[in-house]
């Protein structure tokens, strides 16, 4: 018996991870201990726009969608670990990994999800 899913539950999952990203996007520009959460944000966002550019297609060819997923994910939970000891030392190598991470984990979710709908209309038809 082959059971079909929507696809939904990769989806909240990636919800949750995702949504707590803004609040403590915003927190960092008014709590910052010698300026190391706006520094993070602005390497974060550089390291977002370098990655848009070329990595997506690359790891999701050699690693598939559903691997570039998890790999992007472990990549955010060492950014949120780092958080635990902010400094430029623990923040700025794990806001590079996150910004590096960011492009692929939105290409790969989305791609991810198209596949998952795809095997399940099949299934249905």
């Amino acid at each position: 018996m082959v059971l079909a899913t929507s696809g939904l539950e990769g989806e909240q999952g990636f919800f949750f991870t995702i949504s707590c990203q803004p609040p403590r996007s915003t927190c960092y520009l008014f709590l910052q201990v010698d300026g190391v959460g706006s520094a993070s944000l602005s390497v974060i966002y550089f390291f977002l726009i370098l990655s848009s550019l070329f990595l997506p297609s690359i790891l999701i060819d050699k690693l598939t969608a559903k691997w570039t997923i998890v790999l992007s994910m472990l990549c955010y939970t060492a950014y949120v670990i780092a958080q635990f000891y902010p400094s430029y030392e623990t923040l700025m190598p794990a806001a590079a990994l996150v910004g590096l991470a960011a492009a692929p984990l939105w290409i790969a979710k989305c791609a991810y999800l198209t596949q998952v709908n795809i095997r399940a209309t099949c299934i249905r038809t």
